[in-house]
C-alpha cells in the first residue's frame, strides 16, 4: 500500500499543501458569498423602504446602510 502511494508521487508534504490550498480556497469562496449576501440585503432593504414605506432616495439609503451594518455584525467571520 505504501509503495503504491510512493509510486504515484504523493508525499506527505504534497498532501498537506493540497489540504491547505483547499481550505484557503474555501475561505475565499465564503468571503465572496458573504459580500454577495450583504449586497443582497442592502439592495432588498433599500428597495423595500423606498417602495413599501414611500421614503425618498436618501432615507432609504440611510435605512439600508444602518440595517446592513447591524446585520453584518451578526455574521461570523
Amino acid at each position: 500500500m505504501i509503495e503504491a502511494i510512493e509510486n504515484k508521487g504523493l508525499t506527505f508534504s504534497k498532501i498537506i499543501f493540497t489540504a491547505i490550498a483547499a481550505i484557503c480556497a474555501l475561505l475565499i469562496a465564503l468571503g465572496f458569498l458573504r459580500i454577495g449576501l450583504i449586497y443582497w440585503i442592502y439592495s432588498t432593504v433599500e428597495d423595500w423602504v423606498a417602495v413599501r414605506l414611500g421614503f425618498d432616495y436618501y432615507v432609504s439609503n440611510l435605512a439600508a446602510t444602518a440595517f446592513t451594518a447591524l446585520f453584518s455584525l451578526l455574521l461570523p467571520m
